[in-house]
């Protein structure tokens, strides 16, 4: 159960860093296929890792620091998805 609940945090991690290393590169002639296909394997991943962190929450106990800490990345993770969402509004 730990051993989930941290794999979930570091994917969480993992992703905002992808993130924000993603949206950072420069679109120049054939790498704009190449950013959009990094954005969807991001966006692939994020579900896969919000499928990880909604069954971390299940396995952990009521009111135990891991099921806190399981909320913790779940809303880590709902904040990159949302900053992601809400630069491309932005910058579109």
């Amino acid at each position: 159960m730990r051993l989930l609940v941290l794999g979930h945090a570091a994917g969480a991690l993992g992703l905002v860093a992808a993130g924000i290393y993603t949206y950072r590169l420069h679109c120049e002639s054939f790498a704009c296929f190449a950013l959009g296909l990094m954005w969807m394997v991001w966006a692939a991943a994020q579900a896969l890792t919000l499928g990880l962190g909604l069954w971390a929450r299940a396995r952990t106990q009521a009111g135990s620091v891991w099921r806190r800490f399981t909320w913790a990345a779940l809303g880590v993770q709902g904040l990159s998805v949302a900053a992601a969402l809400a630069a491309w509004v932005v910058h579109r």
